[in-house]
């Protein structure tokens, strides 16, 4: 399985987040559209065999992570006296790579290194605010007369990325190097998400084999990095937040553009695992998911990064 980095460089505004769900539904369509509908079927049925051709993350600001969604981690700053106030915690939703390095030592480690970074003032309101958004007003048109309507204003929310701090996204996937460029270059040269066809979503990327982390070599828990879900049961304990999605579908192929409502893991949700077995990714592809196309699929895996938690 490779493991790839794709790292950003946004050319023009986003109105719709870099999410794992929808960035795999933009994979379909460049399957779809550069290969033809024949191999995005051989594609799914790769999925629906329990093979993971393609597993993708949420965009984070390079060098980090989302913030494990642990409650322990709070408690602890309420414990310590440390420069850090334990409400700023919440607001905190990436830390860097070399802090999660150091669960494999111990989890008092890791928590010493995390109140270190987060003692900082220097840039963590940076991070965490690396993808800015605002309200980008229009006005509405009369589509008879030409006119614009009086009174008749709407808002669209945007979002931008800072200069400094590139949007990245992990990809493990059975194909090579050479394929997955191809497909990230189709989306970017054909724009990602909402309003695509007037230019917005549009990037360039690197694509990188050295990621920046890796996986514990001896693993008991991971930390989700894409937006999934999965069965809490089979797992010994799970921490984690829940984002209730109502998803629409592309490209006009229905007059009814609206999906099923959806629940998943937010990002940085902690599953602690009750064997030593890992798997590529956890949960599925979802069928059935609008009203009237049964062919609309949507990706609700999990992509796992292992670590050591020692703190049971």
């Amino acid at each position: 399985m490779n493991l790839f980095k794709i790292s950003l460089r946004p050319l023009s505004l986003f109105q719709t987040p870099l999410r794992s769900d929808t960035i795999w539904g933009h994979i379909c369509w460049a399957i779809r559209l550069l290969s033809g509908e024949d191999e995005l079927k051989k594609f799914l049925d790769q999925y629906k065999s329990g093979s993971f051709p393609i597993v993708v993350s949420d965009a984070f600001p390079d060098g980090y992570m989302p913030i494990p969604k642990y409650p322990g981690i709070v408690k602890f700053f309420e414990k310590e006296k440390s420069k850090f106030n334990p409400k700023r915690l919440k607001k905190v939703k990436y830390i860097p790579i070399w802090v999660y390095r150091k669960l494999e030592e111990s989890f008092d480690a890791f928590l010493d290194e995390l109140s270190m970074y987060l003692s900082k003032d220097d840039t963590k309101d940076d991070i965490d605010n690396y993808c800015m958004t605002f309200d980008e007003w229009h006005c509405s048109i009369n589509r008879v007369t030409g006119n614009v309507e009086k009174g008749m204003l709407f808002s669209r929310e945007c979002s931008y990325f800072k200069e400094n701090l590139s949007p990245v996204i992990y990809v493990r996937s059975t194909f090579d190097k050479s394929y997955i460029r191809k497909i990230f270059g189709f989306i970017g040269e054909n724009g990602y998400g909402a309003d695509s066809s007037v230019g917005r979503g549009r990037f360039e990327f690197q694509i990188l084999s050295d990621v920046g982390w890796e996986d514990s070599k001896s693993p008991n828990a991971f930390i989700s990095l894409s937006h999934g879900f999965t069965d809490p049961s089979k797992f010994k304990s799970c921490f984690y937040e829940v984002d209730i999605k109502f998803g629409k579908i592309g490209n006009n192929i229905s007059s009814n553009p609206f999906k099923k409502p959806s629940l998943s893991f937010k990002p940085g949700s902690l599953f602690l695992l009750k064997d030593s077995q890992i798997n590529t990714a956890y949960g599925s592809i979802k069928e059935g998911v609008h009203k009237s196309i049964d062919f609309v699929h949507e990706c609700s895996l999990i992509f796992p990064f292992y670590v050591r938690w020692q703190d049971e």
